[in-house]
Parts: structure tokens; sequence; C-alpha cells
């Protein structure tokens, strides 16, 4: 099964766009988990248990793991594999190098980790990310309008052909590959692009960061039209605030955003 049947299947069945993120922050998990990575281990290991039933994709975030060095490495592979199987999983990496360099980075996330997908930076160039789209059965989501306020800096700047960088990027990696392996990271505080974007790529699954914690426009998104995506929610569903029962608060949350993020349109195919 291709990667992007995966999703589409386990989409339909719980229908829900939520892709629930796991983004461990040390100053933030709960003070009965250890500050040290045997805690990051246990926090995931629990938020993935009280989460499993109601979400349709998990994105780790390696930054947050990478800083432990090789026991950080070994907690992603122990999390990966504690994920199970029919739900899509995430390597949100932001990988590109030269081609050769690309190839090793590709063969890591999807033959070592095993992950269903990975996050890329095309802004090296076609080259750069050609070894991950060489895996027809895996995916990728490129970025193409970031939710950081440095979006701003590069990716909105008004190209030499009279369009912002992001669009040129979109419109490019559209042409060049199919809606079966490449997606976009377009974040839900950039709602004043997203039509524009929908316009460019009306079938391609977008990956959208930036709800909840970040102040995202949801409501503006859901008008135009989600499908078809995933919503990710990382810092709202991992720290929903202080009590006395925190695996009650954690289903709540991801419960509430399962429920918030239903699919409306047609099945995804």
């Amino acid at each position: 099964m291709k990667a992007i049947e995966k999703l589409n299947k386990i989409q339909n069945e719980r229908n829900t766009f939520l892709c629930v993120g796991l983004d461990p922050d040390l100053d933030k998990i709960p003070q009965n988990y250890s500050r040290d990575i045997q805690g990051v281990f246990a926090f995931c290991s629990d938020v993935i248990d009280y989460t499993k039933n109601h979400t349709a994709a998990y994105k780790i975030n390696f930054a947050f793991f990478e800083v432990f060095g090789k026991e950080g490495f070994g907690v992603i592979e122990k999390l990966r594999q504690s994920i199970p199987d029919n739900i899509f999983t995430i390597a949100d990496a932001k990988r590109s190098d030269i081609g050769n360099s690309a190839k090793f980075y590709a063969k890591t996330i999807f033959e070592y980790f095993d992950f269903d997908a990975i996050t890329i930076n095309p802004l090296m160039g076609r080259d750069s990310i050609e070894p991950f789209l060489n895996y027809s059965n895996k995916f990728a989501y490129s970025l193409g309008l970031t939710s950081n306020p440095g979006a701003d800096d590069f990716f909105k700047q008004t190209m030499w052909i009279q369009k912002p960088l992001y669009q040129l990027i979109i419109e490019k990696l559209a042409d060049w590959y199919s809606v079966e392996n490449i997606g976009f990271v377009v974040g839900a505080t950039q709602s004043d692009y997203f039509e524009i974007i929908r316009k460019v790529v009306p079938l391609h699954n977008l990956l959208i960061p930036g709800v909840g914690a970040q102040g995202g426009d949801l409501s503006k998104l859901k008008k135009i039209g989600l499908y078809p995506s995933l919503v990710n929610v990382s810092r709202d569903i991992l720290y929903p605030g202080i009590s006395n029962d925190y695996q009650l608060e954690v289903i709540k949350k991801t419960s509430y955003y399962k429920h918030l993020l239903a699919i409306e349109e047609t099945p995804l195919k």
C-alpha cells in the first residue's frame, strides 16, 4: 500500500484531518516526568497511548530528540515502532542536500526508521529532494509557506516572474511530481494566502501546522476547504493546562480536535 493510500484509509475510518505532533519540551512536560531522555520517552509514549484511537497521523519533530544525541535517535526509533501500523507517520526533519547526501537521508528516514512521510526543504533545487521522491510508495511534504514570521523574508517576496517564491515552489513541484508523492507544508497562520494555494494545488495534500498555540485561523481555512490535508496540533494537545488528571485532559483535547477537524467533504480516495 502506498503511503498516501494509507493516509486516506485512516482518515476515512476516523473521519478526521487531525495529526498529533510530538514536540516534547522539557520545560513544559508535566512534573511527574523526569527531565531527561527517559522522561521524554515516557512522556511521548503516554501521549501516543492516550491519542492513538483519535488521530489519523503523528508527526515526530526531530529537533526535540536530536538535542539528546544518539539517545534521542534511539527514542525516535522506539516511538516509531510503538505507533500502530495503521496510523500515518511523518518525520518532521526538513531534509535536503546535494543528491548523493540526500540519498542517504532518504534511506535513513524511509528504510531505517520506516516513516511514511518526511518534510523536505526544496530551496537547494530539484536534485536535493529527488532522492526522497524516488521512493514511490512514500510521501514528502515540501515547505510551501511556513507558519513562522520569517516566512516574510523569502517565501512571500515577489520574484522576477511577478509571483512570490512560495507560489513558484508549489507550482514547480506540483508539475514535477505526482499528487501521490508530494504535498506541501502551509502554515495555518497564513490563512490570507491559503485560497491562492488551494487554487494552485486543489488536489495535493497539505500539512498544516500552526493551529492551537500558534493561533492559526482554522475557521477561515475550513471555509476555503481543508480537503485533502492533515492539520497538525502539537502544543495544545501535549500541554493542555494544569490538571490533576493529565491523561483525561489530553484525551479531551484530542477528541475536541478530532471532531473539529472532521472530514465534511467528499471522502478521500
